[in-house]
């Protein structure tokens, strides 16, 4: 017999498990359908004959289709062999690095997690958005140094802004803004313009960013408030934030300890229920997404699904 009531659950207001084509959507990215026609407008309202360049904290930067494609472009300037290594440093030091950041240093060279006689060049990464803490450290090493801000575009540490360290700075245009792609590449020395992409793509990245850079202020203290909020929610849960935000930082996620929990079963059912999430692999801690779009009600309604998890 058809199941008549066709969701799995109530809870606090929300159906748990709709239709599939019913879900809720909650992305690391504060993208919605409606930004992808809101961005051609402006787009099209902008469009001019030459190649746009941006700033970014004070440097200019070449526009690039993501943070990955910049990745890659900052590698191909450095002067690699196959057995070259990328020494990668992260903000937790734990083992999880993105396989998007290890897959396209291996279309170079190899890498690795300590400093090593190959080491050519230091990759940091300011996990989302928390500054790694010894920058100055690694400057006194007089390697060059790429700093993956992908999640960290406004966020500041103790040794200063993101970005004042690195040889080459890679910014995710996705993680930051309503957009569906698109990430900036800083070189330091120069300005990068020999990348595989058209005027109208380039033209469509530039005027989107220089859109929304102007809501700066705003994205900032919305990250920092819904952060406190989910903070508050999860610890009401009996869940401790991982992270936990000094002064200047502007996080890119919401990530919660859970020693002991079934974290690959919460990842499918929260992506079941259009949550994009992810376990942090290396340790027993989950991450959520926390962006400016997110209203109260939103991260409630992200908290109500890792409880209903946790109780049936």
């Amino acid at each position: 017999m058809t199941d008549l009531k066709n969701y799995a659950g109530f809870l606090d207001g929300f159906l748990i498990s709709p239709a599939p084509f019913r879900l809720m959507n909650m992305t690391m990215s504060p993208f919605s359908t409606e930004d992808a026609f809101v961005n051609r407008k402006l787009w099209l309202k902008n469009k001019v004959t030459s190649v746009d360049t941006v700033e970014v904290n004070g440097h200019q930067g070449t526009v690039t289709r993501s943070a990955t494609e910049a990745l890659s472009l900052a590698l191909s300037q450095l002067d690699l062999v196959h057995d070259s290594e990328i020494w990668i440093e992260t903000t937790t030091n734990n083992r999880y690095i993105s396989s998007c950041v290890t897959n396209t240093i291996e279309r170079f060279c190899k890498w690795s997690r300590n400093h090593t006689e190959k080491t050519v060049a230091i990759l940091v990464v300011h996990e989302f958005g928390f500054v790694y803490p010894r920058m100055s450290d690694l400057v006194k090493l007089n390697i060059p140094i790429i700093e993956d801000a992908a999640y960290a575009m406004f966020s500041t540490g103790k040794e200063g802004m993101i970005g004042s360290w690195g040889d080459y700075v890679i910014y995710s245009l996705a993680k930051m803004f309503p957009m569906q792609a698109g990430g900036v590449l800083v070189c330091k020395n120069d300005v990068l313009l020999h990348r595989d992409m058209n005027l109208d793509e380039s033209q469509y990245f530039s005027r989107c960013y220089r859109r929304y850079i102007g809501q700066r202020e705003d994205i900032i203290c919305q990250r920092i408030r819904n952060h406190t909020i989910l903070k508050g929610l999860f610890a009401d849960m009996g869940f401790e934030s991982r992270f936990h935000p000094e002064q200047g930082e502007v996080p890119g996620a919401f990530m919660f300890k859970a020693p002991g929990y079934n974290l690959a079963g919460l990842k499918i059912f929260m992506q079941s229920q259009g949550v994009e999430c992810s376990v942090f692999y290396g340790e027993e801690s989950f991450f959520v997404p926390c962006h400016q779009r997110m209203e109260e009600c939103h991260l409630r309604y992200v908290a109500d699904l890792v409880k209903w998890f946790s109780i049936s």
